[in-house]
């Protein structure tokens, strides 16, 4: 088996006892990596040279008998709207191509626990799609089928881990963008309690929905990643406010917990797949001791939008760049976004500040009405559908928007929510998962269910032909 095929938790294993180096394996990454992005398009920057440096120092640490951190020697890529020195953040716009940031609090932290950033992953133009399109490169394609999308935003992040290009990539979620890649891509992928992993850099567009989290195959792989990022930042409030809850992350007991199982009503070719999958779930969480039932669907999620049918988080987008290019912004650069972009910063400008206070108070009682609902319900545990099969992409590189509610309702109330890759659809042959969700701060009763369904062997662990 090719290293790259080695969860972090094995690599660590194996640095450890001395029966690898980093420097192997990220050679073979080297190596693998024009090969596969050639297919996929799933890179916007690497960093070898540095990638190489950081991995020659691991490998002396581990020598010594003296790692640093938690992630010592192992290859992890960030997407490319978090902020890392020594490569571009381009938040997928050919405006920010140049776009030279330092460290973010992610990086710094990856970086404080000695792991190897070798690359920059592809997504649409700020992370506004549920497909990989921008004016940078082409479009991100499956590495199950390259007709197919790879999903949005965390797109690129979903094709490395599949293929083997790192065991970790961090990637953001502010409408289902780290759980619809890794469904669509066959990978584990939790998005935390919201500010669970602090955001701190230059840009950031998707405040009070955005969170950052880790794509992994693996729940051991997640939780290690968390234990590196995870923790308050003073220059983030919201991340004090999680921390000042006392609730941490760690995998515990689950027997005992009540799991809400929602059945799917989705009208698509493989719902009845999702439908078999979630009874097959409902069947091992009874025999782990939980208390099953089946719900009826949660609080329906609407944004309140503004006149002219403006979506309410236009205007942070725009903000977010008049804050780093200047006020003149959409006037100079307008010629240079995509269809989708330029739609939502043109709104941005009609946006009025009272309708978008009323949209926050509106996302607000709607997140007291879905912590209300799993009260009233006893749930601690929800588990339902994610999203269909990734569609095809078309001529032009696009894919059919479809509903994102069923992820999008999840950023307004906060949630943890993973992403648990459970098998492949009989039509299309490619990967699906249902998602966990968990109350705000109970990140770890989700890791846990998500252990069982891994220990328990419903887990999709296959890889594409194209994989290292």
């Amino acid at each position: 088996m090719s290293v790259l095929r080695l969860p972090a938790t094995k690599l660590i294993e194996l640095f450890r006892a001395k029966k690898l180096s980093p420097v192997e394996v990220i050679q073979q990454i080297i190596t693998e990596l024009p090969r596969i992005d050639s297919l996929t398009n799933a890179f916007l920057a690497t960093d070898f040279d540095r990638a190489l440096d950081q991995a020659r120092q691991a490998e002396q640490m581990w020598i010594k008998g003296e790692p640093v951190g938690l992630l010592c020697g192992v290859p992890v890529s960030v997407k490319d709207s978090i902020e890392v020195d020594g490569m571009p953040t381009t938040y997928g716009s050919a405006i920010y191509r140049e776009n030279r940031q330092p460290d973010s609090v992610i990086a710094q932290r990856l970086r404080n626990h000695g792991a190897v950033i070798f690359g920059k992953t592809n997504l649409p133009e700020f992370a506004l799609r549920p497909e990989t399109f921008n004016l940078l490169r082409e479009p991100g394609r499956n590495p199950w089928n390259l007709e197919r999308t790879c999903g949005g935003s965390s797109g690129g992040a979903g094709i490395a881990v599949a293929t083997g290009l790192g065991p970790i990539a961090i990637g953001t979620d502010s409408g289902g963008s780290i759980r619809g890649p890794s469904a669509q891509n066959g990978i584990f992928g939790i998005k935390p309690s919201y500010q669970r992993i602090p955001a701190v850099q230059t840009w950031r567009a998707a405040q009070g929905r955005s969170h950052n989290g880790p794509m992994t195959r693996t729940v051991g792989d997640a939780l290690l990643a968390m234990r590196a990022i995870a923790g308050a930042d003073p220059r983030d409030p919201d991340s004090v406010f999680v921390a000042s809850m006392h609730q941490n992350y760690e995998p515990g007991d689950i027997k005992g917990l009540r799991v809400g199982v929602l059945g799917t009503d989705v009208e698509f070719l493989e719902g009845q797949d999702v439908t078999s999958a979630l009874k097959d779930a409902h069947s091992l969480l009874k025999a782990a001791g939980m208390d099953v039932v089946f719900v009826d669907a949660p609080p329906t999620y609407s944004p309140l939008r503004g006149s002219g049918d403006v979506w309410p988080y236009s205007g942070d987008h725009l903000a977010a760049s008049i804050a780093l290019l200047g006020p003149n912004f959409l006037l100079e650069h307008g010629s240079q976004l995509t269809d989708y972009a330029l739609k939502v910063y043109s709104d941005g400008e009609r946006l009025t500040a009272f309708e978008y206070r009323l949209a926050m108070s509106h996302d607000a009682k709607y997140r007291q009405h879905m912590s209300d609902w799993l009260v009233e319900k006893s749930i601690d545990i929800l588990l339902m559908q994610c999203v269909p099969a990734a569609p095809l992409i078309d001529k032009l590189g696009r894919v059919v928007d479809r509903d994102s509610n069923g992820l999008a309702m999840f950023n307004i109330a906060r949630l943890p929510v993973a992403a648990v890759p459970v098998g492949a659809f009989k039509e299309s042959g490619m990967p699906f998962g249902l998602q966990v969700v968990g109350r705000y701060g109970c990140d770890g009763q989700v890791l846990g269910v998500s252990e069982m369904f891994e220990r328990e062997k419903m887990w999709f662990d296959s890889w594409p032909q194209i994989a290292a």
